[in-house]
């Protein structure tokens, strides 16, 4: 499976996150199962609802970002704070060359 995500025109990337779409095999943008974003104040997704506006994905998280991911979601969002995507493997953000580790609200820098 494939996810697009979109973004409030005229925004800056990661910031103003509208929508993601789930895109199966064969499937387009046209007739992708769209989820819709609402985000808290810092623009971090906390509910998606999909296009028959069930929720379709819920996370409950900290000041931290902590989370807990509500057992009922139909989706998987791996988005977090603005320009972060998790890594559930590691249990990790990554946002460029910075990491990001919730439990401990610590930044790991990667040096090259």
């Amino acid at each position: 499976m494939r996810v697009a995500y979109g973004w409030k025109p005229d925004s800056d990337w990661g910031t103003s996150l509208l929508w993601q779409a789930n895109l199966s095999e064969g499937q387009n943008l046209k007739n992708a199962s769209y989820h819709y974003l609402i985000s808290d104040h810092l623009g971090t997704p906390q509910q998606a609802i999909n296009s028959t506006g069930e929720q379709s994905w819920k996370i409950n998280s900290d000041a931290f970002g902590n989370s807990e991911l509500d057992a009922n979601n139909q989706i998987t969002m791996n988005l977090r704070f603005p320009r972060q995507y998790y890594d559930a493997e590691t249990g990790l953000s990554y946002n460029y060359f910075r990491t990001y580790y919730a439990e401990t609200g610590g930044i790991f820098r990667v040096i090259r």
